[in-house]
């Protein structure tokens, strides 16, 4: 017998090859089959261009992986072996040494299969057939004489039927590429007596006195006796030595301990993101098998407690409420099997430093990797995780259900342990496109009162509480309570999505006009860095109207809605790169007002999650950062409007109104300070203000009628800026005007800048010498960005700004950035 058990990693020297093709290539594994042509040079890249129209055929083709393989001798001598796929994508044949020894049809969860018999001791030979998603997948759509309503989906309608993440078909803000290949890990694994498959340590009840912690290990022996276990976490002291009988066959070791005096996970901008490292052993005199799992520990609940409204929607962590900022990821490739940690930490550090403190990891992607809730423990931010169903029915058989009930399991356990995992949530929008997109008259009424409900009212709502009975189950957002909905979208509980603004075509006040209890989606459009433009679009094919330019734009309503948007509120671009900027502080002013109004209403409005975080590609969307992690202006202004502490204004009928929101402790002795100005600098109006801004409030501290600001002849030539004062340094400072900024009798740009380098750093001077409404700076030859961005001066107001380039140039001595300044009255003639 031997002393532990033994692993071998199978992911080096693949080939590949199309079927019916003698030539075997290069790949790489974890990978895709795109990625792999395209490292062999196969095809030109996805992303530029229009090559995505040329690409489909690698969709609709079958595709063979291969490895020739040599088994470590110690392994081979072990009584159990197992093969172990972390992910295959998705419809898949393996087998070893010719014989066939599974075939897979989920994406997102793994399978393995015990091939001691099959091993021998020279050379093995492995092969995947990749069957083609979506000729796989169409006989199962002609079974019924309907077809499910994925309108994301260009793939000819099949991604409803197949368990594969539902953007690689298409989506409107993303290509199709639905894409083939071994997309986690693969290895070989061996024992003899047995293994641990799993520690899961169960919060049972958390304070500031006490943390009562249920571990639970599970393990699979082969044969029965008796073994050690050990719990060791060396922060809190605890060590714990049992003695348990194992039986052949699956094992659950249940341990209750406390930790006296716990230090508490907290979200970021709420306290520290402690963390516990337990290791669990399991041994005998001669063999032992350890198991390490890493814990923050944290009381999360979500209130929904009645009121006269309806029911509030409210995290409330270690029993403060928290107000949740931050907005909606998506797979932040189009091949996400590219993507490193470092990758990861760039836009989730960038969500950070814009003050959000969620992350909603929304149903049409994939559960993503490691990397990504490693890191959202570590930086405070709390993780909405849906399920992977989105915007369609799904089928309602029984080899449908059982593999979602597989794949369930297999992510819940996997997931369980992150202290930033705040919700399971079932789907995104299904029970309301149900009521509300027509497919109530469209289609037979046991796909919603039989398939859907059992799906996520019976199938997902046993697994979580099963496997993770402590954290909420949301069956759909948006939705009112955890029961089958009804009615169609309702407002007063639970969580709501607004696509008013652009889809309706309503105005940015409609924002102001629709506010639910926790606002998990709503967003405006604009298009990325022009760096990014530059890269998948040449010069001369820059133009709103160019084929490659549509092409990167998947929006149904486009570059028509863009502009109308633009035009509302902006005046009329006189050049691309102007409708490129335009578009950008556009999105930017209408999400300030949405998230503003969001924060001045709470405790009524606990959550506001714009769409969306990130992108899978270049190409036009909702984000506030684009494919390289630029950040656009949306992102800036989300820097701005999430503070800790927002002075906001409202403005109804003849009254000016200011609110101070504040996400933190009691302040003391601040004074809030407004004054306005005319675009000559000329004050108007000054008013101070002593104030105690109370913890996690909203307060109405100033209201005024306008007239008494300012006479209503200058409503187009006036701004009014509040700031709070603490000692002499402003902790928080807004701006706003009374006016479209389209109609703002806007002086031309007059301004002066200069730079200096500071070690890695840069810092710009900008002197004003007219009235500058949303001075911007851009880099165009680094990926790096601001500390703050698209502000407002008054004639003969200085700002220093600092620019941080990126990091792959910020060591380079030489290294000179080119900044381009401007403001919106230079985007148009």
């Amino acid at each position: 017998m031997k002393n532990k058990n033994i692993v071998q990693s199978l992911t080096k020297g693949w080939k590949f090859k199309v079927e019916n093709s003698d030539e075997w290539l290069d790949a790489t594994v974890p990978g895709s089959v795109h990625l792999d042509l395209f490292d062999n040079n196969i095809i030109p890249d996805p992303f530029i261009g229009t090559n995505e129209i040329d690409l489909q055929w690698i969709s609709d083709s079958d595709w063979c992986y291969k490895l020739i393989f040599m088994v470590d001798a110690d392994l081979l001598e072990r009584e159990k072996i197992k093969l172990k796929f972390y992910g295959l994508d998705t419809y898949a044949e393996v087998f070893l040494n010719k014989k066939q020894i599974l075939s897979s049809d989920n994406m997102f969860r793994p399978w393995e299969v015990d091939i001691k018999s099959q091993l021998i001791e020279n050379t093995n030979e492995l092969i995947i057939k990749f069957l083609s998603p979506i000729s796989t997948a169409m006989p199962l759509m002609e079974e019924k004489n309907y077809i499910l309503p994925a309108d994301n989906d260009k793939v000819k309608m099949t991604s409803p039927y197949t368990r594969k993440a539902p953007y690689h078909y298409g989506w409107d803000w993303g290509p199709s590429f639905a894409t083939s290949g071994v997309w986690q890990p693969v290895e070989l694994y061996g024992y003899d007596s047995f293994f641990i498959e799993d520690v899961y340590l169960q919060q049972i009840a958390i304070d500031k006195k006490s943390a009562k912690i249920c571990v639970i290990v599970s393990v699979e022996a082969v044969t029965s006796g008796k073994v050690d276990l050990i719990i060791n976490e060396p922060n809190s002291g605890t060590k714990i030595l049992k003695t348990i009988d194992l039986v052949p066959g699956h094992n659950e070791i249940k341990k209750n301990i406390e930790i006296v005096n716990p230090k508490l996970w907290w979200p970021v901008g709420y306290g520290q993101q402690d963390m516990y490292n337990f290791t669990v052993i399991l041994k005998t005199d001669s063999f032992e098998d350890v198991f390490n799992r890493r814990v923050g520990l944290r009381d999360f609940k979500i209130n929904q407690n009645s009121d006269k409204d309806g029911s509030n929607f409210t995290f409330v962590v270690n029993g403060k409420p928290v107000f949740s900022k931050g907005a909606n990821w998506i797979p932040a490739d189009s091949f996400t099997t590219r993507l490193a940690r470092e990758n990861y930490l760039n836009i989730l550090q960038s969500a950070v430093d814009a003050n959000m403190n969620t992350v909603r990891v929304w149903g049409g992607g994939i559960y993503e990797s490691d990397d990504f809730y490693n890191l959202c423990d570590e930086m405070g931010l709390i993780v909405w995780q849906d399920f992977m169903f989105a915007c369609t029915l799904y089928p309602g058989d029984d080899n449908f259900l059982k593999s979602v009930k597989e794949e369930a399991e297999y992510q819940v356990r996997r997931l369980r342990n992150h202290p930033s995992l705040g919700l399971w949530c079932g789907n995104n929008e299904i029970a309301w496109a149900w009521y509300n997109w027509g497919w109530k008259d469209r289609f037979p009424e046991e796909l919603y009162l039989k398939d859907y409900k059992t799906l996520f009212h019976v199938v997902l709502p046993d697994v979580c509480q099963q496997f993770d009975p402590n954290r909420l189950y949301w069956p759909s957002s948006p939705g009112d309570n955890t029961l089958l909905p009804d009615v169609g979208q309702q407002y007063g509980s639970g969580d709501n999505h607004f696509w008013g603004v652009w889809h309706s075509g309503d105005d940015f006040i409609a924002f102001e006009k629709n506010i639910g209890r926790f606002m998990s989606e709503f967003g405006m459009q604009s298009y990325p860095d022009l760096k990014t433009i530059n890269y998948f679009c040449k010069v001369e094919d820059q133009s709103v109207d160019s084929a490659v330019i549509k092409h990167h734009q998947k929006a149904s309503l486009g570059n028509d809605n863009v502009l109308k948007y633009i035009l509302k509120h902006l005046k009329q671009p006189k050049d691309f790169s102007s409708f490129v900027m335009s578009s950008q502080i556009m999105a930017g002013e209408a999400i300030k007002i949405a998230v503003e109004s969001h924060r001045r209403n709470m405790p009524y409005c606990m959550g506001s999650l714009y769409w969306q975080l990130n992108d899978c590609w270049p190409g036009a969307s909702w984000s506030s950062l684009d494919y390289f992690g630029n950040w656009k202006a949306l992102h800036y202004y989300a820097k701005e409007f999430f503070k800790p502490i927002l002075i906001s204004f409202e403005n109804e009928d003849n009254y000016i109104s200011v609110y101070v929101v504040n996400d933190g402790d009691i302040i003391k002795g601040a004074t809030l300070s407004l004054e306005v100005r005319d675009f000559k600098n000329h004050v108007l109006y000054s008013h101070n203000l002593s104030v105690d801004i109370q913890s996690n409030v909203s307060e109405k501290l100033f209201t005024a009628k306008k007239k008494a600001l300012f006479p209503e002849n200058r409503i187009n030539e006036v701004l009014m800026r509040g700031n709070i004062v603490l000692n002499g340094s402003i902790l928080s400072s807004n701006d706003y005007v009374f006016s479209s900024p389209k109609n703002l009798k806007i002086p031309s740009q007059n301004f002066s800048t200069e730079d200096i380098r500071i070690g890695n750093t840069y810092k710009i001077k900008i002197c004003s010498r007219s009235f500058v409404y949303r001075f911007y700076v851009l880099c165009i030859n680094d990926y790096g960005r601001f500390d703050k961005n698209y502000f407002n001066m008054f004639p003969g107001e200085e700002k220093t700004i600092q620019y941080f380039p990126s990091a792959n140039i910020k060591e380079i001595l030489d290294f000179e950035p080119k900044f381009e300044f401007s403001s919106v009255e230079g985007l148009s003639d």
